[in-house]
């Protein structure tokens, strides 16, 4: 929701004159859509939207639904709404886990975008819609990546007739031969999204949006506002606290870190384009960092200290610092100096004081 939540603000904010904003919410946990929706509403990140516009959330419908499901889960009366209101879509659900099973991220990235496709055919005011994928989709590529659709060895109809079909045995054993030099069934299922929205959104005017590693926000709706430990944030709280100390990586490689609002700016900018200028082709825009604004993850973790330094998190436990190497051996033996021997004493430690063993 963190995703959605800086796209929903900045539509309420900087277009008042929409009239709905639909947001598919699929039940989880125990609470079902709309209780989902109006915790997301009460986040400091909507406080500036509510004053300057009161009332404006009454905008926002919540549906509740899911991509996994056939019709995405909606009722008749839903689809009816849909069908009269919807001219832009905006479609961001996916599963981002890099080690999602091959089978779930076929349900969720590649058939969620036909059925998101199937709903928009269905749509007679629809002028636009904007897919975001991401910048490594086709990083399994050795050139450079432009902004075009990269073509697969298999289509994304059979991956998913065989996600159907074939046992999870099966699926299991030739998902490295599927996956080839992706990395992960996220940007697998990502590449073949992007295929399967080009074939067949028809002449549905369509961009794709591909962000890099899209993170805390640089000055809207609040400066520095993020709401997960993903991406970026989670090294931040490790490493800021002083629980990690060692992970293995590359430290000389580049993070094309992507604030959450300026990939938001870009989105509604492309749904802007669509409507206008009607594309007869499906764009696709990336959102990335160049080599003078990238960074290398040594330099990220070295300004972080230093800024740290200056700024101490509340539950720090350890100094701030950590090591990237590319030795599996080398960082065994830091997370065994680091990592596990302190936490051993620390046991130790609670357990002849009569205390709860960690």
């Amino acid at each position: 929701m963190y995703f959605s939540q800086v796209l929903i603000e900045k539509l309420l904010r900087c277009c008042p004159d929409i009239k709905k904003i639909y947001v598919l919410v699929r039940p989880k946990r125990g609470s079902r859509a709309q209780e989902r929706v109006d915790t997301l509403l009460q986040d400091i990140v909507f406080d500036n939207v509510k004053a300057e516009h009161p009332g404006c959330t009454k905008k926002i419908v919540t549906v509740s639904g899911d991509i996994v499901d056939d019709d995405l889960g909606l009722t008749n009366e839903i689809m009816q709404q849909l069908v009269q209101d919807v001219s832009v879509v905006f479609h961001s659900a996916a599963t981002v886990r890099f080690d999602e099973p091959l089978r779930l991220a076929v349900r969720m990235n590649i058939a969620g975008v036909q059925r998101v496709l199937n709903l928009c055919h269905k749509l007679p005011l629809l002028v636009s819609l904007v897919h975001v994928s991401t910048a490594y989709a086709n990083c399994c590529l050795d050139e450079e990546i432009k902004e075009q659709i990269y073509p697969t060895s298999i289509l994304p109809q059979q991956m998913i007739d065989a996600a159907e079909w074939m046992t999870d045995d099966t699926f299991d054993a030739i998902q490295p031969k599927l996956l080839g030099k992706h990395p992960n069934t996220y940007t697998y299922t990502k590449s073949l999204g992007e295929i399967l929205l080009r074939d067949g959104r028809d002449e549905i005017p369509t961009s794709i949006v591909r962000p890099a590693i899209v993170t805390a926000s640089w000055k809207e709706p609040l400066p520095g506002w993020i709401d997960n430990y993903n991406t970026a944030t989670g090294l931040i709280a490790g490493f800021g606290t002083g629980f990690l100390k060692t992970m293995i990586g590359n430290p000389k490689t580049q993070l094309s870190l992507t604030p959450v609002d300026m990939t938001v700016n870009m989105i509604i900018s492309c749904g802007w384009f669509n409507a206008v200028c009607k594309p007869k082709e499906v764009n696709v825009f990336h959102n990335i960092c160049d080599q003078k604004n990238s960074v290398t993850i040594e330099a990220f973790l070295s300004r972080m200290k230093q800024t740290l330094a200056q700024n101490p998190m509340q539950a720090m436990v350890r100094v701030p610092s950590g090591k990237v190497t590319e030795s599996l051996l080398w960082n065994k033996v830091l997370r065994f100096v680091y990592h596990l021997l302190p936490a051993f004493c620390i046991d130790c430690f609670n357990k002849a004081r009569g205390k709860r063993v960690l």
